[in-house]
């Protein structure tokens, strides 16, 4: 089924515990910082991403700032820097990230142009069987607003519909 509107999908991801920590003095406050990493490292998250693209015909030319990169210099990236943070598409707009103060990471896929995505079983099937996945939610609705629910086929993930803005 199409849709004539651009929606978003994040899924949700536990955090690994943490490995280590580093204390820090702060005024007269002793504080202990505890660095917590996705339990999907942004590597395999961007390899999985690039994957359903490639199932789903779209081109996988990523944009940094006004020039097209390769998948290859963005593999090269992320494998040095460890993350990559927001990507783009001619079609698309990809964002990883780990928000440790709510205990979780995510992924989210948002459509630039209405339907890029296609149906979003495609796109969400191979993260829904990933250890740590937690939920997926937010497919926005650029259009009506109006919240429309979708099950996805495994671990009764729950999608729900809002506006992009």
């Amino acid at each position: 089924m199409t849709h004539g509107r651009t929606e978003e999908l994040k899924l949700v991801f536990a955090l690994n515990d943490p490995t280590g920590s580093a204390e820090m003095v702060l005024g007269e406050d002793k504080v202990k910082f505890q660095p917590r990493t996705g339990s999907v490292a942004p590597l395999d998250a961007l390899n999985l991403l690039i994957g359903r693209m490639q199932v789903l015909g779209i081109e996988a030319t990523f944009i940094d700032g006004r020039k097209s990169i390769s998948i290859a210099t963005l593999r090269k990236r992320v494998e040095t820097k460890g993350t990559r943070g927001h990507l783009e598409t001619d079609r698309l707009s990809l964002q990883y990230g780990v928000a440790g103060s709510y205990d979780h990471c995510f992924v989210s896929i948002r459509e630039k142009v209405a339907n890029a995505a296609g149906e979003w079983d495609t796109p969400a099937t191979p993260f829904v069987g990933l250890d740590g996945f937690v939920e997926g939610g937010q497919m926005l609705n650029t259009t009506t607003g109006k919240t429309r629910r979708t099950q996805l086929s495994m671990n009764l993930l729950v999608v729900t519909s809002r506006t992009c803005r």
